[in-house]
């Protein structure tokens, strides 16, 4: 018979690996409820998601460049480059010359991309607000609370790759 430590360190190596499990499990389950829910309400043909995310980093941060837009999504420059040819093809995104290095291009989102960007928000939070609705409020007291150690889970994920 293992040492009681032993079995208290298998054990939890046991349950942290089942907690892994489920987060990769409800995590993207989460995502997709969300995005289908939301695209069910709103009125414009979804972007593919890498597409997506770019412009919400864009309009976070106007005025990054591709070369800097690549890095914050941790993605190949050329891609991006390929994303920002398709979003500027549908008026969401503009290329901008820099005044101080022509060479360098600025990206910036559309104000038709700044207000779909809210239209579309504005659904999830009215799809999400829904769901909520239905739910106890020790239910929502226990989403609220995990919040934290959430974030401290994407900090550790992020140190890890350095």
């Amino acid at each position: 018979m293992p040492a009681p430590g032993k079995r208290d360190s298998a054990r939890s190596t046991d349950c942290r690996t089942q907690l892994a499990d489920d987060l990769f499990a409800v995590l993207p389950r989460l995502r997709m409820a969300v995005l289908r829910n939301t695209r069910r309400h709103f009125p414009h043909p979804p972007l593919p998601e890498a597409q997506a995310n770019l412009l919400r980093t864009v309009a976070a941060r106007p005025g990054l460049t591709v070369r800097e837009a690549a890095q914050t999504l941790q993605l190949a420059a050329n891609t991006v480059s390929t994303l920002v040819a398709a979003l500027g093809a549908e008026d969401l995104l503009e290329r901008r010359t820099c005044p101080k290095d022509r060479r360098s291009a600025r990206l910036h989102p559309t104000e038709l991309a700044l207000g779909r960007l809210a239209e579309f928000d504005g659904h999830r939070r009215r799809v999400v607000a829904a769901a909520f609705s239905r739910m106890s409020a020790a239910e929502l007291d226990t989403l609220q609370d995990a919040l934290p150690a959430l974030h401290q889970l994407i900090a550790e994920l992020d140190d890890q790759e350095d």
